[in-house]
């Protein structure tokens, strides 16, 4: 049971450092990839050691946290990436975006076109956007 447990959390922290190294370098970069090693070492610690229940919720926590932070320096990035290429924030609405994404899909042209064109908007270079989803 144990080391189910133990494969999602390194999951988690794995997940972790693949997103902030995907991010561009900045000292916030920097800062949220060394937390994420420190995490990924304390992962490796529970070899020896494992924790027990409230410890191991007490570092979910914190991952989760170290997640929530990650993803805000995401957005925060794809949004500097729009504002490069034109595109407002409130520019186009959610349905208006899906629906010159799905347009653009029917036509042939995909986000790259229009991201290249300058229609792109947050929610269409959003890579956490749910396809489909109301």
């Amino acid at each position: 049971m144990f080391s189910s447990r133990f494969g999602v959390v390194r999951d988690a922290v794995a997940m972790l450092l693949q997103h902030v190294e995907a991010l561009p370098r900045s000292e916030n970069a920097k800062r949220l990839y060394a937390m994420a090693q420190d995490r990924m070492r304390e992962t490796e610690s529970w070899n020896a050691s494992p924790p027990d229940d409230r410890e191991r919720m007490v570092f979910m926590k914190r991952v989760l946290a170290l997640h929530v932070e990650v993803t805000g320096l995401e957005r925060d990035t794809l949004l500097a990436i729009a504002a490069d290429l034109g595109c407002s924030e409130m520019g186009l609405g959610v349905n208006e975006a899906r629906a010159a994404d799905e347009s653009a899909s029917r036509s042939g042209t995909g986000m790259a076109a229009k991201a290249a064109s300058g229609h792109a908007t947050a929610e269409v270079l959003n890579p956490l956007r749910v396809v489909g989803a109301p």
